[in-house]
Parts: C-alpha cells; sequence; structure tokens
C-alpha cells in the first residue's frame, strides 16, 4: 500500500510492506529510541521471532518505509499468545521511530493489521502501552 503523506511535511509517500529480514537493525534502532532503558539487539530480535513455532502460532510483521529514501520509521504486528493461546485472538504491537511519530504512521499500520484482521476472522486483539509511554 502506498499513501501520499504530502501533507505532513517530513515523507512525501510512505509504504507499509511485509517485514524482511533486513528490518531487524531498523528495528532494533526504532525499539531503542522508544525503550532506551532495555536495549535489543537486531540479534536477539530474530532469535525471539525464530523461537516461534510457526505450525502452531501466527507471527506477522509488516514495515512503514519512507519510499524516498528506502528507510524503516516503524513496524507493526500481530501474534498468537503462547501461555493464552486461541486460534483467534491476537496481540497487536505497533512502533514508530519517535522522530517520526504523529504523522499518521501508526495509523496506517494499525489500519493494515485490522485488514488482516478481518480477513481471519479475529475475535479478539489486545495491545498494551507502558504508563509511561502512551503516546
Amino acid at each position: 500500500m502506498l499513501r501520499e503523506q504530502a501533507d505532513m511535511g517530513v515523507a512525501r509517500s510512505l509504504e507499509i510492506r511485509e517485514f524482511k529480514p533486513a528490518d531487524y537493525d531498523a528495528m532494533a534502532r526504532i525499539v531503542n529510541a522508544i525503550y532506551p532503558d532495555r536495549p535489543r539487539s537486531p540479534g536477539e530480535l530474530r532469535y525471539w521471532d525464530e523461537s516461534v513455532d510457526r505450525d502452531k502460532y501466527v507471527l506477522k510483521r509488516y514495515s512503514a518505509v519512507e519510499t524516498e529514501r528506502g528507510h524503516v520509521v516503524g513496524y507493526g504486528d500481530y501474534r498468537h499468545s503462547a501461555d493464552m493461546f486461541h486460534p483467534k485472538k491476537f496481540w497487536i504491537g505497533l512502533n514508530v521511530d519517535p522522530a517520526s511519530q504523529g504523522r499518521g504512521i501508526g495509523a496506517m499500520l494499525y489500519e493494515r493489521i485490522m485488514r488482516d484482521m478481518a480477513g481471519i476472522d479475529a475475535i479478539t486483539v489486545r495491545t498494551g502501552v507502558r504508563e509511561d509511554k502512551p503516546s
């Protein structure tokens, strides 16, 4: 999906695309900018993703990319919870680089994920937020 963002100033266009293995560096940069008290490495993030039993659990992630620069500015995902598993219940996560927040990027990721949720007939979608990070 490609949407013009000219009214937002910085990015002229943004693409929401499937997450690629090359995006782990950007994912770590973004998560570390948002949560500097618990730094993560690209290798750690990849390890946790690879430890998900894909025969039983869903894990799907999208990247938000500024198409002019090819720069990943956010990511969103949905997954089953291994400790509260139900095939139609999911957790979602949205993370946008603090320098790019407030431009509708998180909303675009959310819209993409919710289209997937409708397509798989999800009955529950949950998320969480840290008290000190309400935005």
